[in-house]
């Protein structure tokens, strides 16, 4: 007898889109409503906890270098997470602030960041924070700003305001903190700028899928402090009592990976319902 395939392949394609409708309605529905129904994490995780000192012991109006390389496709991740953690740091510090990235849209997405997130604090360009823009060269460009700030980004007008004064080498900044989504930009920070931080403060805040790989630096003391995620900007925000952007996406985040897990189980069962039906056909037959 031929074998026909056709309405195989044509099932399956037909399956994957109805699944994916199901999954945007799910989160549309959830994200809508706004149901504040699954409670923030009742306690700091371990890697996030150690930032709390850090930033306890930053002086007022301390000069802070804030790294944004992350790309646009993860930005409403790397945002929700990051917000309460900047937020707790600008609100209690009001540290100077000085922007860099070495991704091409680091800049515009710092300065989104900068008036979506941390709107309520106010903070200007040229007066709160100064934003250098793209660092080229990669892991060379960042040792050559680890090695000399202003010869790697000249820009006399923005080293000369204000914001920072005080700020000749790498190590005058009190803390660094990178927002990042790849694991290799967190290894490049942290190996070229081991040298030049004198033992200041590298803070990171990663996605998730970077997160596992950044844990070796933070259990060797190279990183001080670690933000994982959603998860981390939640347990960041019951903990510091900021309010943030994370809440509006925690329910829609936690309630739509159960349904993805429903939807494996429900697979899984009828796959093994399948298979027996299969065998029994087959026996029927011999």
């Amino acid at each position: 007898e031929p074998i026909s395939t056709s309405s195989i392949f044509l099932s399956q394609r037909v399956l994957r889109r109805n699944i994916a409708a199901l999954m945007l309605l799910f989160v549309t529905f959830t994200l809508l409503a706004g149901a504040k129904i699954i409670p923030l994490p009742a306690y700091l995780p371990g890697e996030s906890a150690m930032i709390l000192p850090v930033l306890e012991s930053l002086p007022e109006g301390a000069p802070a270098l804030l790294i944004f390389d992350y790309e646009p496709a993860l930005a409403g991740e790397l945002e929700v997470s990051a917000a309460p953690f900047v937020d707790r740091l600008i609100g209690y510090r009001h540290p100077h602030l000085t922007i860099l990235s070495t991704s091409p849209t680091g800049a515009a997405l710092a300065e989104r960041f900068m008036s979506t997130t941390q709107s309520r604090h106010n903070y200007i360009r040229g007066q709160n924070y100064i934003n250098l823009g793209y660092l080229p060269g990669g892991s060379a460009g960042i040792l050559s700003f680890a090695e000399n700030p202003h010869n790697a980004m000249p820009f006399e007008a923005a080293w000369n305001s204000a914001v920072a004064q005080g700020v000749n080498q790498f190590s005058d900044y009190a803390v660094i903190i990178l927002l990042t989504d790849q694991s290799e930009t967190a290894r490049a920070w942290v190996e070229q700028t081991a040298a030049r931080r004198e033992g200041r403060p590298l803070l990171i805040v990663s996605s998730a899928q970077a997160a596992p790989m950044i844990q070796p630096y933070l259990l060797s003391g190279q990183v001080n402090g670690l933000v994982n995620g959603l998860y981390g900007g939640a347990a960041f925000e019951q903990a510091t009592g900021f309010s943030s952007p994370v809440r509006s996406y925690w329910d829609a985040y936690n309630l739509s990976t159960l349904f993805v897990a429903m939807l494996i189980v429900i697979g899984g069962l009828w796959n093994f319902a399948a298979g027996v039906r299969a065998r029994r056909q087959s026996l029927e037959e011999v």
